[in-house]
């Protein structure tokens, strides 16, 4: 694949894309010519040059809706979102609160519910878009002690294969 053509010149969405694999997505896809757009939960100025950082918690689907407003209003478009956005807890299923299951399937499952539904209806306007979401071999291949980590996972990759048909 044409990593320039695939990017150059088009304007990309990236969730998570303050530091690891979004940092290194939004870096890459700055360098081919792409206008990148980080959607981040603590907004910050200095993770990358040429990034756009708007803050914004995938689990909150006001500031969802807000971030691409704000993006659409600017640009008019958006041709590529990466849902990137993922955290994980460690420890025994038993063991596990409430609040902290809460807390993994809203950013790693609902995140990538809430930022899709922001976008998809752009994109259908435009007859335009891919929508690419990072899901995990831990989908597919179960890590102990990852239990909630490994199913939001694997719902990311059957939510991704539905919407793919």
């Amino acid at each position: 694949m044409n990593l320039k053509k695939y990017f150059y010149n088009k304007i990309v969405v990236i969730t998570g894309a303050s530091s690891g694999i979004g940092a290194a997505i939004a870096q890459l896809a700055n360098s081919f010519g792409a206008k990148v757009y980080g959607l981040c939960k603590s907004k910050t100025n200095d993770a990358l040059e040429n990034v756009v950082y708007l803050s914004c918690d995938v689990r909150n689907k006001e500031q969802v809706n807000s971030a691409i407003s704000e993006i659409i209003n600017k640009e008019k478009s958006i041709d590529i979102l990466i849902n990137n956005a993922g955290l994980g807890i460690s420890g025994a299923v038993e063991n596990a609160t409430n609040q902290d299951v809460n807390l993994i399937v809203d950013t790693n499952l609902l995140g990538v519910v809430n930022v899709t539904q922001a976008v998809l209806p752009y994109m259908r306007v435009n007859k335009n878009g891919k929508i690419i979401n990072i899901s995990s071999v831990a989908a597919i291949f179960p890590i102990p002690f990852q239990g909630f980590y490994s199913s939001t996972k694997a719902a990311v990759l059957l939510l991704s294969e539905s919407l793919r048909m």
